[in-house]
């Protein structure tokens, strides 16, 4: 098991090492494997870029509810919860409004998989 701080980088590397566009999102991390954390996806996020991205959210169930509502707002529609961060708020939520959400699976584990079945994650 990762520790939370180790978590989030082995994520942001795992896209990094796929030549993926990633910006951080954490209010209080400062820097991730080399990129500063923006503190809200509506730092990153314009208008004319939401349908381009997706969210990989690892946070606690508690925060995951409010970040799902933050990316619908901002237009974005597929969501990528985490182990351990999904919650069945948020999940039918992102169903509610449809989002395209993936949760159960670690993106470390089944990412590449999902990359070859999907046009996009």
């Amino acid at each position: 098991m990762l520790a939370p701080h180790q978590g989030k980088a082995s994520v942001q590397r795992w896209y990094q090492d796929r030549k993926l566009d990633v910006a951080p999102i954490n209010p209080k991390a400062g820097i991730i494997e080399g990129v500063e954390a923006a503190a809200h996806l509506s730092d990153v996020v314009t208008p004319d870029t939401a349908a381009a991205c997706a969210v990989s959210i690892i946070t606690p169930p508690a925060i995951t509810t409010n970040i799902i509502q933050e990316a619908h707002t901002a237009g974005i529609t597929r969501i990528w919860m985490q182990p351990g961060s999904e919650s069945a708020e948020a999940v039918d939520f992102g169903q509610k409004h449809d989002m395209t959400v993936v949760h159960d699976y670690c993106i470390l584990v089944s990412g590449d998989q999902a990359r070859s079945q999907a046009s996009k994650i």
